[in-house]
């Protein structure tokens, strides 16, 4: 009797996790329950649900406590972002980040949504001034009290929205922790198309930020400026939107996002 190949067992549960997330990839929805997930997977639901619960265990899915329904996080982009080899975000935004540092001398961030209304750094251009505003890559921080993060949350499906609006945090006496203020501001910055922060999760820090999508308008990052409150408050607030919002074409254009304004 032939002996099977080492992991040969294990091929199967590997199928079925590619298999549920292919079921969200072809859908077109941003959230499937189980039964749908099944369906489409093409397997049990009691499979669908461990696979599910495990993603959410890890960060890579998150459940909508009152529907029920599952959605993917943006972990997956940090594994997708590895086949993409010099066409990812990181790297197309990278020269025109510091081509705003170099134009402005201000720091450049370009972030992520991370599911459970947080956002991670997964770029920074540190500024040139002497006293400038920096985060370390891989920082995760509250999307609802940042620029980076509140364009990222501007642009997540309504009821992820609601669900971080309904646990405000305050850090700051300038951190929004009113659900309907907070709603309203979404709306706002996904009508006018960037976020500004003044000092909501640290006091000392200011920004103002951009959401950056695919060509089907999926939002994959945000980017902007982080800089001293003290300065910030003098800044043309107008002047940095513009410049964000011609570089944020250039930087679509690249990825094949064509021009979204």
């Amino acid at each position: 009797m032939t002996a099977p190949e080492p992991g040969a067992a294990s091929l199967q549960s590997v199928d079925r996790v590619l298999d549920v997330l292919e079921a969200f990839a072809g859908d077109g929805q941003r959230d499937l329950g189980i039964s749908e997930c099944a369906a489409l997977a093409g397997i049990n639901k009691s499979t669908v649900y461990r696979i599910l619960a495990t993603f959410e265990r890890r960060g890579y899915a998150r459940q909508n406590a009152e529907t029920g329904r599952y959605g993917l996080t943006q972990h997956w982009w940090r594994i997708g972002r590895a086949t993409l080899g010099g066409g990812n975000v990181v790297d197309v935004a990278a020269p025109h980040m510091r081509a705003l540092r170099d134009r402005t001398g201000e720091t450049t961030q370009l972030a992520i949504y991370s599911g459970k209304g947080t956002g991670t750094y997964v770029n920074v251009i540190e500024g040139t001034h002497a006293v400038r505003s920096v985060s370390p890559i891989g920082l995760r921080f509250p999307a609802a009290a940042t620029s980076t993060g509140k364009a990222l949350l501007a642009m997540q499906p309504e009821d992820e929205r609601e669900r971080v609006a309904r646990s405000l945090k305050r850090y700051t006496d300038q951190t929004i922790v009113d659900r309907r203020a907070l709603l309203d501001e979404l709306e706002t910055i996904r009508r006018e198309g960037y976020a500004i922060n003044r000092g909501e999760y640290r006091a000392e820090v200011g920004g103002i930020a951009m959401p950056l999508r695919l060509a089907d308008g999926t939002t994959i990052a945000a980017f902007g400026f982080c800089v001293p409150r003290f300065r910030f408050e003098h800044l043309d607030h107008a002047e940095l939107a513009d410049l964000l919002r011609r570089t944020r074409m250039q930087i679509e254009r690249e990825l094949g996002a064509g021009d979204h304004s």
